[in-house]
């Protein structure tokens, strides 16, 4: 998603701040505001149940928008799970 994308490389992309608003507000149009059938034959908006607020994880130092579903990158070769892991950020989530 194009929230993502500003969220993790903001600093590289130097827009206006009315296109950094006009971002977020078309944002939260496609994720809260659009009804399913914008979408093809959904009757509610298929995005709105995968979107999840950013979480300060102090282990991290940082915020993290945790993954709804598993990416299973910890099956690839690098055996690692993304930063954004439901898993491990579940965990982050216990111990606080």
């Amino acid at each position: 998603m194009q929230e993502y994308l500003y969220e993790r490389n903001g600093d590289r992309f130097l827009v206006p701040a009315e296109v950094a608003t006009r971002v977020k507000d078309d944002i939260n149009y496609l994720v809260f505001q659009a009804s399913g059938s914008l979408f093809g034959g959904y009757h509610e908006n298929p995005l709105k149940r995968f979107y999840k607020q950013p979480i300060y994880f102090e282990e991290l130092k940082k915020e993290v928008r945790p993954r709804s579903t598993c990416c299973f990158s910890y099956l690839t070769n690098n055996k690692k799970r993304c930063v954004t892991c439901p898993h491990t950020c579940a965990a982050f989530s216990a111990s606080n």
